[in-house]
């Protein structure tokens, strides 16, 4: 009779490992179409078609960043498209990114820093400091400077 309980016991033992491979493989296999899933549903915004949820000028945003207007602030969550009205302070090609700085009502930090997108290349190079922009990307949030993304130059003035 033991000898019984010993062998059902050892296919129990067998099965069971069985059953938890399966299972462990079963949510494996869910995790990983999930995953893909998810990775296959990402649609990239093409911000030049894009509207802008806020329009804003580089000094109020700023301003609503640094001194926590309540106003502007609930406007201004992350992973939103916005469009800022500024003065450029630099634009810079450095390890294949482009950058534009745009600046408040004076020449200190913070700043806005708007990383382009790879076609702006020509747009970017013709900016000098001083220079109006509208600048169109999404926010990605704010540090010592507000961080945008996919940015692309919607407007452009020369000042001398």
């Amino acid at each position: 009779m033991s000898s019984l309980i010993f062998i059902i016991g050892v296919e129990l033992s067998k099965m069971s490992i069985k059953v938890k491979s399966m299972v462990f493989s079963t949510l494996l296999a869910a995790v990983l179409l999930f995953g893909l899933w998810k990775l296959l549903d990402t649609k990239k915004t093409d911000i030049r078609k894009a509207t802008p949820e806020v329009e804003i000028s580089a000094q109020n945003l700023l301003s609503v960043l640094n001194d926590g207007n309540l106003a502007w602030k609930d406007s201004l969550n992350t992973e939103r498209i916005i469009e800022v009205t500024g003065h450029v302070k630099e634009t810079n090609f450095i390890n294949g990114r482009i950058t534009v700085l745009l600046k408040g009502s004076n020449d200190s930090p913070p700043y806005i820093i708007c990383d382009m997108v790879s076609h702006q290349r020509k747009v970017v190079s013709q900016l000098k400091p001083n220079d109006s922009v509208k600048i169109k990307g999404i926010f990605k949030g704010y540090l010592k400077d507000a961080v945008f993304l996919d940015c692309v130059v919607t407007f452009s003035q020369a000042n001398d």
